[in-house]
């Protein structure tokens, strides 16, 4: 994915996740793993008082309203699980799932 939303510094940052053994996530030429990903998430949600429209509460309602599904690999491991919006969590790469396969 590519940030470029007001704020972001430079413009056209890229962003990717990865995982094997381990879950990492790629900002621009920086790598941080997941669970320090996660506290800076938290730090950023937490560190400072609401102001109106904040988008933090969206944020977490968003994260909240996340299901458990198949995962994108399913046909290679059945068992593959991924998060999802509800409203995607029956698409594949905007490929609509029958029997837990693609079409």
């Amino acid at each position: 994915m590519v940030l470029n939303g007001a704020g972001t510094n430079p413009r056209g940052l890229n962003v990717k996740t990865h995982g094997v053994d381990g879950l990492g996530v790629f900002v621009g030429d920086y790598e941080i793993g997941v669970e320090d990903f996660f506290v800076m998430v938290l730090y950023v949600l937490t560190n400072t008082d609401l102001v109106s429209n904040d988008p933090r509460v969206k944020f977490v309602e968003l994260v909240k309203s996340l299901v458990v599904t198949d995962g994108w690999n399913i046909e290679r491991d059945p068992s593959c699980k991924r998060l999802a919006k509800p409203a995607t969590a029956t698409k594949k790469r905007g490929r609509e799932k029958k029997g837990g396969r693609r079409n």
